[in-house]
């Protein structure tokens, strides 16, 4: 598997798969024939915010698909969605977590890469390394967190587990203007699992045991083909396949209409720079490309490159061109796939709802060491009700109501069916019973007093 490009072509074992991550569709195109075996619709990924693209990976066998940052992490089979993880939680931006790697089995989420750090002349920066937290998301959509005690730089998949490149130590100053210096700081790198498969449990926190020597040096990463030369002439190849070189530069053709669209022209060379094949692929702009054997396949997007406006109003075709027999062969016409019937419904029951009320519930449960710390005995959780009436229902005694039962019900919905985020009904609890401010038993009902 080789990941391209957010969005547009993903390669897995099951063929290559042609995605438009801004509609709920992608479709499976067999390599062999170029035949689309498979249409695929996730209809409740919710729309993405505004300027903010959707992420797509591959994992080989899978896609892992968030469709803005903080958004739920959703895992498409050939069946459509197999898994959803709710990795909400912070408001703040830089601690909204980023679909960022994948592998078998698990995608990985991390907090935004640190801001830009400036200081005044002649000071030293200060010694806090940011916020970074990673997290998980397994084929279930079960969601493990990994805590960092620095900001996060990026993240890359390797076959020995995942890298992570975190703010380290050390750090240089460069003038930047006439008043104040930039930061740059180090990069520490950790391996995470540290020497195991990617389905290992991960630990609690990434420590000094996950860091590698100082010294390392990741390897060269897999940078996807530059598509610049589609309007510069006069640049290097797209891609490359043995002796094989593929070009894309500008058409002598003027695009039609007198509009200021690209026009690629794409030739197919041997070693010798000799021309084997070309095509004109008239107005659009080339989004994605994947080399195999003699073929390559493209993503061209029929609109200005200049437009910002919804990719819904400019489709895409999907084509595949073979320098040995110089054919071109339309394997998803634009506009050919009526996805009408599949529009997401306006308040579609969250793919993550069950990853959220899940962590919500172990979240509290994980911290019942507060309440018994100040009396409380006998602690029930539970999570009852089905979407979007759930509610955390949180059950104990104390001393000061004996014959009772304290009940606290949380919704983790609103009226629309909405996530609420992150609830703290324990944190309430405790604050409330340390001041003293119970209800009295005369508004116990059936045996519990709501508080």
């Amino acid at each position: 598997m080789r990941f391209l490009r957010p969005g547009w072509l993903i390669e897995l074992d099951c063929g290559l798969w042609a995605v438009d991550a801004t509609q709920p569709l992608a479709a499976v195109l067999d390599p062999h024939d170029g035949q689309v075996r498979h249409v695929v619709t996730w209809p409740a990924v919710p729309p993405p915010q505004v300027h903010a693209r959707p992420v797509v990976l591959g994992d080989g066998t899978s896609l892992w698909v968030q469709p803005h940052p903080g958004g739920p992490v959703v895992r498409i089979g050939l069946d459509g969605v197999a898994a959803a993880g709710w990795v909400g939680g912070p408001s703040h931006p830089l601690a909204r977590q980023h679909l960022a790697a994948c592998g078998p089995g698990a995608a990985w989420c991390a907090t935004a890469a640190p801001e830009a750090e400036y200081v005044r002349r002649g000071e030293q920066p200060r010694t806090f390394l940011g916020y970074g937290q990673l997290q998980r998301v397994d084929a279930e959509g079960r969601v493990l967190t990994v805590a960092m005690d620095r900001g996060v730089q990026a993240l890359r998949a390797s076959p020995e587990g995942l890298l992570v490149a975190a703010v380290g130590d050390g750090h240089g100053l460069r003038r930047w203007d006439e008043t104040q210096d930039r930061v740059s700081r180090d990069t520490r790198w950790y391996l995470l699992p540290w020497k195991l498969p990617w389905n290992q449990e991960p630990p609690q926190a990434l420590t000094e045991d996950h860091a590698l020597p100082r010294t390392f040096q990741p390897p060269p990463a897999d940078d996807p083909s530059s598509l610049v030369s589609q309007d510069v002439p006069g640049h290097g190849p797209i891609a490359r396949r043995g002796e094989l070189e593929w070009f894309a530069e500008p058409s002598q053709q003027a695009p039609s209409g007198g509009r200021a669209w690209t026009r690629p022209l794409v030739s197919a060379r041997d070693a010798s720079g000799q021309v084997l094949a070309s095509w004109d692929l008239a107005d659009g702009w080339i989004e994605t490309i994947s080399a195999s054997g003699s073929r390559l396949l493209l993503a061209v997007a029929r609109r200005p490159r200049t437009w910002t406006s919804s990719a819904a109003q400019h489709p895409v075709d999907v084509i595949a061109l073979d320098a040995a027999d110089g054919s071109l062969t339309e394997l998803l016409p634009a506009g050919s796939v009526d996805i009408s019937e599949h529009c997401r419904p306006l308040r579609p029951r969250p793919l993550e709802a069950d990853s959220y009320a899940r962590q919500v519930l172990q979240e509290v449960q994980d911290r019942a060491g507060r309440l018994q710390q100040v009396g409380a005995r006998d602690l029930e959780h539970r999570l009852e009700g089905s979407w979007p009436h759930t509610v955390l229902e949180l059950t104990m005694s104390v001393l000061e109501r004996s014959g009772v039962r304290l009940r606290r019900r949380v919704p983790l919905f609103d009226e629309l069916g909405r996530i609420l985020g992150p609830q703290y009904p324990d944190a309430h609890l405790v604050d409330q019973y340390q001041a003293h401010m119970l209800p009295p038993l005369s508004q116990a009902r059936d045996g519990f007093l709501d508080v």
